[in-house]
C-alpha cells in the first residue's frame, strides 16, 4: 500500500509539472506590475543597491516586501535577465508547493487526504495560473502551509514550532500585506491560550524559543524595518494604526480622509463567484460555488460536533482557521483583486480533501469509492478545460501573454534601427506608470532599451480586446 501511494503522488507531481510548464513561453503572463519588479531586479544586480521595500499597494504610503525583488534578481542575474527565467522559477515553485500541499495534509491528517489535496492543487486552473506567474504572490501558498503546519504543532503543544509560526507570517506580511489575517490568527491563539491558561502559550516561557522567534522575525522585516527608519514607520506602527482605523469603520466610526471601508458589492460578488468557479470547477459556476458552499458548512459543523465532544484535534482547529479567518477578511474588504486568492487556496483545497477523505469513515466503500471518482472527475476536467482554453489567456480575463508582448517589442526594436525613442501608452490601463514596462524591460533584453531626453521616435502602444496596436509618431 505505500508503494501505490508513492506511486500516485509521483504521478499527482508528474502531472502538475506538465500542466506548469506547457506552452509556458507562449502563455505566461507579463503585465505591468510584473515588469516594475523586473526592473527592481535588474537595476539591483547592475548598481548593487538594495531595495528594502517593493512595489507600492492599493494605498501609495503602503509598500509590499522586497523578498520578491531579491529572488527575482538571483534568477535574472543567473538568467542572464532572460524574461522567461523567473516564469520557470514559479512553475518550479509550484511544483514543489503541490509536494508540500501532499506532505502538510498526509502529516496533519492522513495520506489520503494528502494525495486528494495535492490532486485538486495540481489541476485547480485559478492555482495553476497563479503558479505560472512570475510574481510576488506566488510564495504565498507555500508559507500559508508552513503556518498551517507550525500552528498545528504550537497548539498541538510543541512550542518548537513557534519560531517557525513567526517566521511564516512575516514572510507572509513581506510578499503580500493583505496576508495580515494569519497574523490575527497568531494574536487570537496566544490571547486564548493566556485567557484559559494553555499549555502551549505557557511554554513560551522559554529563553531559546523567544530567542529563535525573535530572530525568525527580524531577520525577514529587517528590510522593512530599516526603510521605516528613515520613512516614519508606515511598514509597522502606522500600518497598525491604519488596521485599527479600518476596523473601527466596519463598526460605524465616521470616515476621516476618504478612505472607505465598504465598496459597492455589484462588481464585487461577481468577480469572487468568478474567482470560486475558475479555482474548483472551471466549467460551472454554480457547480463551483455549490463545492464552496457545503465545504464551508460541513466544516463549520464538523468542527462543532468535535468541540461538543471535546475530540476535537489541533490539526483541525488550524485548518479551520487558515480558511475562515483569511476568506471572511477577504470579505470584509470586499476588494476584486486576485491577489488576495492565493492566501486561500491551501485552506479551501485542504478542508475539502479532509471532508471527501472522511467519506471512508461511513463504512460503506461503494461511497468512498464514488465520491473520490467524483473528485478525480472533477480534477481532470479542470486541467483540461484550462489547458483547451490557453491558460485563460484572453485580453479580457488575464491580458496578453509574455509571447504576444515579446512580438511588440521586437516591432519596436526594429522599427527604431538603431535611433533614440521612447514608448507611452494609449487606451485603457496607460494611466498607470507601469503599463508600458513589460515592452522596455523587453527591448532593454532584446538590446536596444528606450532612451530619455530628445528622442527621433515614439512608439504608442494599445492594448484593445482585438489586438496590441503598436503605431509610430516621429
Amino acid at each position: 500500500m505505500r508503494n501505490n501511494n508513492k506511486y500516485l503522488i509521483i504521478l499527482i507531481i508528474a502531472l502538475s509539472t506538465v500542466i506548469l510548464f506547457y506552452r509556458l513561453s507562449d502563455f505566461m503572463l507579463f503585465f505591468g506590475d510584473q515588469g516594475w519588479f523586473y526592473f527592481s531586479a535588474r537595476d539591483m544586480v547592475l548598481t548593487g543597491q538594495i531595495p528594502l521595500v517593493g512595489i507600492a499597494s492599493s494605498h501609495p504610503w503602503l509598500h509590499q516586501g522586497a523578498w520578491w525583488t531579491y529572488v527575482l534578481a538571483v534568477v535574472l542575474s543567473i538568467a542572464h535577465f532572460n524574461p522567461l527565467a523567473p516564469g520557470y522559477f514559479s512553475a518550479g515553485l509550484g511544483v514543489i508547493t503541490v509536494g508540500f500541499v501532499y506532505f502538510v495534509a498526509r502529516r496533519l491528517f492522513s495520506v489520503t487526504t494528502g494525495l486528494i489535496a495535492a490532486f485538486l492543487y495540481a489541476t485547480s486552473p485559478l492555482i495553476v495560473i497563479n503558479m505560472r506567474m512570475p510574481y510576488h504572490t506566488v510564495f504565498i501558498p507555500f508559507f500559508v502551509l508552513l503556518f498551517l503546519l507550525a500552528l498545528s504543532g504550537w497548539i498541538g503543544g510543541k512550542n518548537k514550532y513557534f519560531p517557525m509560526l513567526i517566521f511564516s507570517v512575516a514572510m507572509l506580511y513581506n510578499f503580500e500585506i493583505a496576508t495580515t489575517p494569519f497574523s490575527f490568527i497568531l494574536i487570537l491563539c496566544l490571547a486564548y491560550g493566556l485567557l484559559k491558561k494553555k499549555k502551549f502559550v505557557a511554554e513560551l516561557a522559554n529563553k531559546k524559543i523567544l530567542a529563535l522567534s525573535f530572530f525568525a522575525w527580524f531577520v525577514p522585516m529587517s528590510p522593512m524595518l530599516l526603510y521605516d527608519i528613515h520613512h516614519g514607520f508606515p511598514q509597522t506602527i502606522k500600518f497598525v494604526l491604519w488596521l485599527g482605523y479600518r476596523l473601527l469603520r466596519v463598526f460605524g466610526f465616521p470616515d476621516i480622509h476618504g478612505d472607505t471601508v465598504f465598496v459597492p458589492l455589484a462588481p464585487f460578488i461577481p468577480f469572487t463567484v468568478t474567482k470560486l468557479q475558475d479555482l474548483l470547477f472551471l466549467p460551472q459556476p454554480i457547480v463551483a460555488e455549490s463545492l464552496f458552499i457545503i465545504n464551508l458548512l460541513t466544516m463549520t459543523y464538523l468542527i462543532y460536533q468535535k468541540a461538543k465532544t471535546k475530540t476535537l484535534h489541533s490539526s483541525l482547529i488550524a485548518l479551520y482557521l487558515t480558511l475562515i479567518v483569511p476568506f471572511f477578511s477577504y470579505l470584509a474588504l470586499q476588494t476584486s483583486s486576485e491577489a488576495y486568492w492565493p492566501m486561500l487556496f491551501p485552506g479551501i483545497i485542504i478542508a475539502f480533501a479532509y471532508l471527501v477523505s472522511q467519506t471512508v469513515f461511513l463504512k460503506r466503500k461503494i461511497i468512498f469509492l464514488s465520491v473520490v471518482s467524483l473528485v478525480l472527475l472533477v480534477g481532470l476536467i479542470n486541467a483540461y478545460s484550462l489547458l483547451s482554453q490557453n491558460y485563460l489567456m484572453t485580453p479580457t480575463l488575464y491580458g496578453y501573454p509574455y509571447a504576444q508582448r515579446l512580438v511588440i517589442a521586437k516591432q519596436i526594436v526594429k522599427k527604431a534601427n538603431g535611433k533614440k525613442y521612447t514608448i507611452i501608452g494609449k487606451g485603457t490601463g496607460s494611466q498607470f506608470a507601469s503599463f508600458t514596462m513589460p515592452y522596455t524591460y523587453l527591448t532593454w533584453w532584446l538590446g536596444h532599451a528606450q532612451s530619455s531626453g530628445k528622442v527621433t521616435r515614439t512608439f504608442i502602444i494599445e492594448e484593445r480586446s482585438d489586438g496590441i496596436y503598436l503605431t509610430q509618431k516621429k
